[in-house]
């Protein structure tokens, strides 16, 4: 009985673990495109090419880093990583939305 309570204990902080992890991943993403998209201009130049390269290289390595994190935290079923990303996405979405400004603009 005990050490089902124990399992049961480390499951549910392997799923907030992973949830606060994707937070991160999906917060780094948000404003990673949030500042590039000002350096994008309507016509495409040379410049707009390096600054989409440097993004995706930062964003794969973002995405690698987060991979092994997740591997450590032991095998999750991906009907629950999705279950669990959706609400770290739109709770990402939020708080990076409501720290630039850009849900509630305060005048």
């Amino acid at each position: 009985m005990q050490a089902q309570k124990y399992k049961a204990r480390t499951t549910s902080v392997k799923y907030f673990k992973f949830l606060l992890l994707y937070f991160f991943l999906a917060s780094v993403l948000i404003m990673g495109n949030y500042y590039v998209s000002d350096y994008l201009s309507k016509p495409f130049t040379l410049i707009d090419f390096f600054v989409i390269c440097i993004f995706a290289i930062v964003a794969i390595i973002i995405v690698i880093v987060m991979e092994h994190f997740t591997k450590r935290l032991g095998h999750i079923r991906y009907i629950y990583k999705l279950l669990l990303f959706i609400p770290a996405f739109i709770l990402a979405s939020i708080i990076v939305g409501l720290s630039l400004g850009e849900i509630i603009v305060i005048e």
